[in-house]
């Protein structure tokens, strides 16, 4: 196991012990951004983080390790409320050397860090993870907006630590897998970059801990999803890719996967960028593609494999696609395989 260890939670100090242990040079794409290429001996990916006067930071884990890998945080001045948003992957964190937490995919957690505690995240070996940490120091971000006297008790016992060790799984909301995607993506520079990570920081705050207050007095708001409807959500390419014949509807997919359509549409299109129309015709392109050079099938025969009912429609997306027609495609690549 390769171990990083770090003096402080400060993101100077954490990219620091990073260039350290990894050898490897850190670039400054703006004051207080900072950004790791994990080299090309220990894994694949990167680290990138923020950190503000007011207490707030924020690290960006989008890598693998070819090894198990530990970062080692020393027992610090601050308390720090970690808000953990699991994109992929898994890992493992370590409070004072014995209270283990596991992290899985679609996750969102909060966790308290008394500062009189070690605290250390586990990454296992060949897996990727997209982890989003947003930390805060939670004296300087009160004093630094005087909000303690507008927190109700469960927002002050949160930030105050009145149960050390506390850590509350929240559900996977898709509100936040957005602001998430928003800043990780983002390609301004320099001052614009900066100012647009805080907003979106403080966003991300105020999204997590509503989400905390609902979770412990309202129902589940509809744009939440579960774990298990994220993997059900995953099952609908498959289930488009076996059934393009069928012509199926957003109604047959919510009653294989047991999902609401407008729940069932949203949470695709922010799993996979994209509307389920959307890719039922790309994968409907794509098949016609393979259907034309390796069978003899005929045009019409096609259609009913795809799923359409129109030779001018079918002609006319695939000639909008791939800048020719269906015969035109055939006669010019299935002639190079023979």
């Amino acid at each position: 196991m390769k171990s990083v260890f770090v003096s402080s939670p400060n993101i100077t100090h954490i990219f620091k012990a990073l260039s350290e242990a990894f050898q490897s040079s850190v670039k400054v794409l703006a004051n207080q951004n900072y950004r790791i290429e994990i080299p090309k001996q220990i894994g694949e990916g990167f680290i990138e983080g923020y950190e503000y006067s007011c207490g707030i930071r924020y690290i960006n884990y989008n890598c693998q390790f070819y090894d198990d890998v530990e970062f080692v945080f020393a027992p610090s001045l601050y308390k720090l409320l970690y808000f953990f948003y699991v994109v992929e992957g898994k890992f493992t964190t370590i409070l004072n050397q014995n209270l283990i937490y596991k992290f899985n995919p679609y996750q969102s957690t909060i966790l308290n860090h008394p500062s009189t505690d070690s605290f250390s995240i586990h990454f296992k070996r060949y897996i990727h993870v997209n982890i989003n940490c947003l930390s805060i120091d939670t004296y300087t971000f009160l004093e630094s907006r005087k909000y303690d006297a507008d927190l109700n008790i469960h927002l002050k016992n949160l930030f105050n630590f009145t149960n050390d060790n506390m850590i509350h799984h929240c559900h996977y909301d898709l509100q936040l897998l957005e602001v998430y995607q928003n800043i990780n993506s983002f390609e301004g520079k320099d001052f614009f970059k900066i100012i647009y990570a805080e907003g979106k920081l403080l966003e991300l705050i105020t999204i997590h801990l509503q989400e905390y207050l609902r979770s412990m007095e309202y129902p589940l708001p509809p744009h939440y999803l579960t774990p298990y409807e994220i993997e059900n959500l995953k099952r609908i390419p498959d289930l488009i890719d076996n059934n393009l014949a069928k012509r199926p509807k957003i109604k047959w997919f919510a009653q294989e996967i047991g999902m609401n359509s407008n729940k069932l549409q949203k949470g695709f299109q922010e799993l996979y960028k994209e509307t389920v129309n959307s890719y039922i015709q790309k994968k409907r392109l794509s098949s016609s593609k393979k259907l034309l050079v390796t069978t003899n099938l005929n045009i019409c025969e096609i259609i009913g494999e795809l799923g359409l009912t129109s030779k001018s429609h079918f002609s006319k997306i695939f000639k909008e696609k791939y800048h020719m027609s269906p015969s035109e495609y055939r006669k010019k690549f299935k002639k190079g395989l023979n």
